[in-house]
């Protein structure tokens, strides 16, 4: 451990010393947030075809659907989709809540909306793209 003094040249209160590594891992992840934008939407599903919201790397989900579509369309190797719930198999859903985030100022809302709506199938739809 390397004491916030010797560090930063300053002291912290209480003895407060810090790892280096855990450093440089929080500069990274400002550098690489700030390099992103986060998007939310709305989707609508027939839950039928689906094991639920949640990925699962074996079964078809929501969640994996629409992260595929995601990256073909972004052209990026991955893009993780958080929910805001999450469904059970074969459930419905109508403007269930999710974000995204994707490389900053490249994607206007509206055409995201519109591709995905072109790779997504039938059941499952993105609207509400801000």
């Amino acid at each position: 451990l390397v004491s916030a003094r010797e560090f930063f040249g300053i002291r912290l209160p209480g003895g407060v010393s810090l790892e280096r590594p855990m450093l440089l891992t929080a500069v990274g992840a400002a550098i690489a947030a700030a390099a992103t934008a986060r998007y939310r939407a709305r989707v609508s599903y027939d839950g039928g075809a689906y094991a639920g919201m949640q990925y699962q790397p074996t079964r078809p989900t929501v969640q994996g659907t629409l992260q595929r579509a995601l990256a073909r369309r972004c052209q990026m190797p991955a893009v993780r989709v958080v929910a805001a719930g999450r469904t059970d198999a074969g459930v419905h859903a109508r403007g269930q809540a999710v974000h995204f985030d994707l490389d900053s100022g490249t994607y206007d809302p509206a055409d995201l909306e519109r591709s995905l709506g072109a790779l997504l199938p039938p059941d499952l739809a993105v609207s509400h793209v801000e």
